[in-house]
């Protein structure tokens, strides 16, 4: 059985701020990359919609997923983030269909 969870983020920015949320992202990856339970961790900026990001990750598992959420650089980029979206983060958690 394939436990990799797989988290697909959709990030609403507000039109004033696309780049500083860029820049913030890049740090948070940088971060999150070096955590034990990652295997891939990338955020993309949407070429059909203005303003919004994206990040595509995969996890070993929910455990690594779930330590990921509990970090400190985690919790510190949501809180510096969240003010400059125009709406909550969706966040997708997804299993492989195959």
């Amino acid at each position: 059985m394939n436990d990799k969870l797989h988290v697909v983020a959709i990030l609403h920015v507000q039109p004033e701020n696309p780049e500083t949320v860029a820049d913030m992202c890049r740090s948070l990856t940088a971060a999150s990359r070096e955590e034990p339970g990652c295997l891939q961790y990338e955020f993309v900026l949407s070429k059909n919609a203005e303003a919004v990001i994206l990040s595509k990750e995969t996890w070993t598992d929910e455990v690594a997923f779930a330590e990921h959420m509990a970090s400190s650089h985690f919790k510190n980029a949501i809180e510096q983030i969240t003010p400059l979206l125009s709406s909550e983060p969706e966040i997708h958690t997804c299993v492989s269909i195959d």
